[in-house]
Parts: structure tokens; C-alpha cells; sequence
């Protein structure tokens, strides 16, 4: 079951999540993670890639990976526009117990995201706010060679990606 029981949120519903999301996209500050630079994906551009996922009509149990999933604000959005197969990777373990607490139907694991497991999912999300766009290009290029054929990659900081067809709100489809 979603937040929108799997059907069309409502105006008043998606304002609901939206406020939720808006209150959890202000976490309290964590110094290591401060220090790092850490900033999140902001909300329009989360809805976006949310929009082109509906618009490919994948099915809500779809399988769907978020690598670095922090405090789970892009798990929670996903559920309440119905998809149930959540699973995040979080190498953080207070933001990965406060993404536990946000978004109950998600697996959430503790770990590296380099050794994230990601060969079920069909959808793999990953944002990582790079300062330095080689980095991303580099992040990009890794997680295209963990992927297979036929795998989303959703990757927002980084236009185009090699090996993939575009197919919309930094959404991409691996080349077979």
C-alpha cells in the first residue's frame, strides 16, 4: 500500500507530501555531513524524474534502487506516488535509521554504495551534488558498467551519460 493507495494522489493529498518532503528536506545539522557539503535534490527536480517514471509506465512493484539514500526524502516520494519495491543504501547509520522511520516498506541497508547489491532493480537512482562536474562523469561512468542492458539509471546531476538513451528528467535507459 502507498501513500496514495496506489492510485492518482489527490490536490489536497500531494500537498500533504510535498509539506512532508519540504519538512524532511530540512534536517538537522549533522557536522560530518556539513562539512561535506552535503546538499539534497531539489523537490521539482525530484517530481520531475518522478513524472518521466510514470510517463514510461513501469509497474509500481518496479524495482527501484536508491544508492545514498540519506534520510530517504526521494523513497518517500516514491511511495506516495505508489511504487512499493523500494529498496536505499546508506553508509550513514542515523540517516539511514531516520529513512527506516520515513518510509516503513523500504529495505534499507548500511553500507558502501560501492558495494551496493543493484542487480534487482530495475530502476537505479543516485545523487550525488558534485561540486566538481568531472566527478560526476566519473560516478556516472562506474555505475553504467555496474548496470545491465535494459537497466533505469536516475541521475540527476549529470547530462548525458554515455551508454544510455535519454528518456527524460535525468532518466536513462542502458543501451543493450
Amino acid at each position: 500500500m502507498s501513500l496514495a493507495d496506489t492510485e492518482l494522489l489527490t490536490e489536497v493529498a500531494l500537498e500533504r507530501v510535498i509539506r512532508r518532503l519540504e519538512e524532511a528536506w530540512c534536517p538537522p545539522p549533522v557536522p560530518e555531513v556539513d562539512s561535506y557539503g552535503y546538499r539534497p535534490l531539489p523537490l521539482p527536480v525530484l517530481l520531475a524524474g518522478i513524472d518521466t517514471l510514470r510517463k514510461l509506465e513501469l509497474p509500481l512493484k518496479t524495482p527501484i534502487h536508491d544508492l545514498g539514500c540519506g534520510l530517504g526524502r526521494t523513497l518517500l516520494c516514491l511511495w506516495a506516488f505508489g511504487y512499493t519495491n523500494l529498496t536505499g543504501t546508506e553508509c550513514m547509520p542515523q540517516f539511514a535509521a531516520v529513512a527506516r522511520g520515513m518510509v516503513p516498506i523500504a529495505v534499507i541497508h548500511e553500507g558502501d554504495v560501492a558495494t551496493a547489491d543493484i542487480s534487482g532493480a530495475q530502476v537505479v537512482y543516485a545523487y550525488r551534488p558534485f561540486k566538481n562536474s568531472r566527478l560526476a562523469e566519473l560516478f556516472a561512468d562506474w555505475l553504467v558498467n555496474r548496470t545491465r542492458p535494459g537497466q533505469y539509471l536516475w541521475l540527476p546531476q549529470v547530462d548525458p551519460i554515455w551508454g544510455c538513451e535519454h528518456v527524460g528528467g535525468y532518466v536513462y535507459r542502458r543501451a543493450d
